[in-house]
């Protein structure tokens, strides 16, 4: 049961990830700002890092700077990865500045799991 409440989130958001991130051809819409792909790139691996921050901590603040520097650390090796395997995927192509979207939305993760993940499970007793 401790699987299916802090790992599953996090692996099948991976291959929900994976599964956009490799198709050979994703439309996002246009929203008008010339970013839309971007802002998608980051989003998308913010949500991974939110899921990985909270299936290291568990919600236990002790555990909080080990479940940052796991997130960031396998989080920006997964963003490279990731986004390097386009390469070979036909359809798809590496760009530098997705990758960097990519890290990016990393990085900001641990920031919104504390400021905005945490209080909101305090406020709202998630367990």
């Amino acid at each position: 049961m401790k699987f299916v409440k802090w790992e599953l989130p996090l692996i099948l958001w991976t291959c929900i990830l994976l599964a956009l991130t490799w198709y050979p051809r994703v439309e996002i819409p246009d929203l008008g700002i010339n970013a839309e792909d971007k802002i998608a790139h980051i989003i998308v691996f913010a949500v991974w890092g939110v899921l990985m921050s909270r299936s290291v901590s568990k919600y236990e603040i002790k555990q909080m700077p080990f479940a940052v520097k796991v997130t960031i650390l396998t989080g920006t090796l997964f963003a490279i990865v990731d986004e390097s395997a386009q390469i070979v995927i036909p359809g798809r192509y590496f760009t530098f500045y997705d990758g960097i979207a990519n890290i990016l939305g990393i990085w900001l993760s641990p920031v919104v799991f504390h400021y905005i993940v945490l209080p909101l499970k305090r406020r709202f007793s998630l367990k």
